[in-house]
């Protein structure tokens, strides 16, 4: 392997280590290449190198998972499944049914 391989399949790495921190992306990983979560953490600490090509669908899935990331507008939900409510201005009064129209 050349320095030039070796750089970038170590820039790869970092790629790669920033998209896996989220919970449960390793297993996700793992799961969609049919290797162990071993076998990535492995790839992650820089212990094995993938196969040349793993780490060019490697590269193809990192990359997708940056795309996603940067997406202006992205209509992700961050409340993790809590319920929001519309706060009213302070000068707002309730809305009340009339009675007897």
């Amino acid at each position: 392997m050349t320095a030039g391989q070796t750089s970038e399949l170590g820039k790869l790495r970092a790629r790669l280590i920033a998209a896996c921190e989220p919970a449960g992306v390793k297993t996700a990983l793992a799961k969609e290449f049919g290797v162990s979560t071993a076998a990535v953490s492995q790839w992650l600490s820089g212990k094995n190198d993938p196969k040349a090509e793993t780490a060019l669908r490697l590269l193809n899935w990192v990359q997708e998972r940056e795309a996603q990331q940067k997406t202006p507008g992205d209509a992700t939900n961050t409340t993790r499944g809590r319920k929001t409510r519309q706060l009213n201005h302070s000068n707002e009064k309730e809305s009340r049914p009339r009675r007897g129209s």
